[in-house]
């Protein structure tokens, strides 16, 4: 009987190309370019939980998901994976360094000048 309101949590083991070195090293092996302003992500596992938002839950969910991650802090990378946060972050914890968010900021602006584009997480300009 779990004393949760997530719907699934799940470890994936990293390592491999998502190493930064390694990204970076595969693309010079293949003539590819840089890859990104995040080439690779600092961490040995990805841990991540999924729970149903809905009006009656969201308050269940969120609770769960903060007790997942008080429970993994000790091992928690300096950043979060920007492909899994779902709620509104901003700083370190969620660009990395400056140097991080400043290449970010330089890919938006050299593909969307403009602003036509929108993100749930705006890197500014």
């Amino acid at each position: 009987d779990a004393d949760t309101a997530l719907l699934s949590a799940e470890i994936r083991h990293l390592g491999g190309a998502f190493a930064p070195s390694a990204a970076l090293e595969v693309a010079a092996d293949r003539g590819l370019p840089i890859p990104g302003a995040v080439g690779g992500f600092e961490a040995e596992y990805l841990v991540y939980g999924v729970g149903i938002a809905v009006p009656e839950t969201i308050e269940a969910v969120v609770a769960s998901l903060g007790r997942l991650l008080s429970r993994i802090e000790p091992w928690r990378a300096p950043v979060e994976y920007l492909n899994f946060v779902e709620r509104r972050t901003t700083g370190a914890r969620f660009f990395g360094d400056e140097g991080r968010l400043a290449r970010l900021r330089a890919i938006k602006h050299a593909v969307d000048p403009t602003g036509v584009i929108r993100s749930n997480h705006p890197v500014g300009r």
